[in-house]
């Protein structure tokens, strides 16, 4: 299963982090770009249309926007620090990226960039003062000139020869609309009952489920994130009515978006129907 990760998709200047140890995490995707640092131990390192990759103590990963990937630690006592942040601490990097890739996601920083980040990073991702986000985005643009030190020629991003990737395009451009797996087979030029026996395949759920998670996930939270009423942002997810709406959300939370709400002491504007 693919899960998509609309907390780790929008907002500016966000940022998120933790260690983990002895762990996995499935197939993932989401538009901010994350950090992986390798204190100890090996991780291996699954990324859609890549070869497996072995991160190894001391190694570095940038997993970029929008890249499906999963990983596992794979010895024992292993521990590693993974931060996440939005594509606005970067800017000029981003935009440098922008429909290009690396052909290394893996990589090693100088000694002089390594006590640096040894000394700063961690602590930055939680600090939200300015000077912690001035700090954060100092550490986040030597990550990435150490990501290109070892990607000395950026190829262009051959993530779009891949159908499940362009999938993921089309969906995150047209969740909010009434779109079907009929339409993208159309737009994609393919069979519709082949694209739907891969969808099945690759996603490991049908289309329904799989618009219905990516459309829940956005509006939980923007239901936490803004002051929108329950009714807007039902329709501006995508949901047709307020109460495929209410079943959806039920059926992941066991809550209703208001009890939701209510649970995360924000007062919704409205209340379902």
């Amino acid at each position: 299963m693919i899960r998509y990760q609309a907390y780790n998709s929008y907002g500016n200047y966000t940022c998120n982090a933790r260690y983990v140890g002895e762990s996995w995490f499935h197939h993932h995707y989401h538009k901010n770009f994350e950090l992986i640092h390798m204190l100890d131990g090996e991780m291996k390192l699954t990324i859609v249309d890549r070869d497996e990759i072995i991160l190894h103590q001391g190694e570095y990963a940038l997993i970029l926007s929008n890249e499906i990937h999963a990983y596992q630690t794979i010895t024992p006592g292993a521990k590693a620090w993974i931060g996440v942040f939005s594509a606005d601490h970067v800017a000029e990097f981003n935009q440098l990226i922008t429909g290009k890739q690396g052909t290394s996601t893996v990589f090693s920083c100088d000694a002089k960039v390594e006590a640096m980040l040894d000394a700063y990073m961690h602590d930055s991702f939680l600090d939200d003062s300015p000077q912690g986000v001035y700090m954060r985005k100092a550490c986040l643009y030597a990550v990435c000139s150490q990501y290109l030190v070892a990607n000395q020629e950026l190829s262009p991003d051959n993530r779009r020869n891949d159908l499940s990737y362009r999938i993921i395009e089309i969906i995150a451009e047209n969740y909010g609309n009434n779109i079907t797996l009929h339409k993208i087979a159309e737009d994609l030029g393919y069979d519709y009952h082949y694209l739907s026996r891969y969808f099945h395949t690759a996603f490991r759920m049908n289309f329904t489920t799989f618009i219905n998670q990516y459309r829940y996930d956005y509006a939980k939270y923007l239901l936490t994130h803004t002051d929108k009423s329950i009714t807007e942002i039902a329709m501006q997810s995508g949901f047709q009515s307020i109460r495929n709406f209410n079943y959806v959300f039920k059926k992941y939370t066991g809550l209703s978006p208001r009890e939701y709400c209510l649970q995360n002491n924000v007062i919704p504007s409205d209340s379902e129907e």
